[in-house]
């Protein structure tokens, strides 16, 4: 009776991401998992997974895909609640913008301003150049109106 033989995976290579064992050991891509074996998909910070998180090794092939390669897509943001603020054309707080949106947003006027002159815009889940945020006009200005 010949002897029986098993084939290993072979990690993909996957923008953003990583795999790794149960262990927490991180596999390059490329590297080689035994047959029986699971890797854990995840994405990089400021990205979010597309796909299957776990890749089962069966001989050769991950069997729990269904013949789908994980991808790792720029993360959205969440537009937070802004204090004596709201948002301009349409957007309220709680609503999800994609990567590359760019959102504006107004104080309530006199007495509030915003920290940063321009609309805010998501990046990798993170808003830049900062969370919308309206200050007191005294927060900004000093007591003879010149900005410190």
């Amino acid at each position: 009776m010949g002897d029986f033989q098993t084939v290993p995976c072979t990690i993909p290579d996957i923008e953003n991401s990583a795999f790794q064992l149960n262990d927490s050991t991180v596999l390059p891509a490329n590297s080689e998992i035994p047959h029986n074996e699971t890797a854990l998909f995840g994405c990089n910070p400021g990205y979010v997974i597309q796909g299957p998180e776990v890749y089962r090794c069966w001989f050769g092939e991950y069997i729990n895909t269904h013949g789908q390669t994980s991808e790792c897509v720029p993360a959205p943001c969440e537009l937070p609640r802004i204090s004596y603020g709201e948002y301009t054309a349409g957007y309220r707080a709680g609503l999800t913008v994609a990567n590359g949106s760019t959102v504006d947003y107004t104080c309530f006027e006199p007495n509030y301003v915003k920290i940063n002159p321009g609309p805010i815009q998501c990046r990798l889940g993170e808003f830049i150049p900062d969370f919308p945020i309206c200050r007191t006009r005294s927060d900004r200005f000093g007591v003879d109106g010149i900005q410190q």
